[in-house]
């Protein structure tokens, strides 16, 4: 039962530090970015075996190039691979993406 409790703690906290996160993202200033790779990833067995989106594009601010790859707060991916495969249609390789 301590476990149970433990698990459900850490994973409110967990839930509780993305939504902030994912939150605070909504006061940045936006940018036009370009989609350099996005190809689908299986995770290893500690991960679970979920279907990935890994992402990357490019973007820049203040006249400084930067590079980054989070899709979103939170995102872990999911068990089947066709909703992936749906995911990364929307963004293609050479896709503007708003960052």
């Amino acid at each position: 039962m301590g476990l149970v409790v433990l698990f459900l703690v850490v994973m409110a906290g967990w839930a509780a530090w993305n939504i902030w996160h994912g939150r605070t993202t909504h006061s940045w200033t936006r940018t036009e970015g370009r989609i350099t790779k996005a190809q689908i990833t299986r995770g290893e067995r500690g991960r679970g075996g979920l279907y990935r989106l890994a992402i990357q594009y490019e973007y820049e601010a203040v006249g400084v190039r930067h590079r980054g790859s989070r899709l979103q707060y939170g995102y872990v991916g999911h068990l089947n691979r066709a909703t992936s495969d749906l995911i990364r249609e929307t963004y293609p390789v050479g896709a503007s993406v708003t960052v």
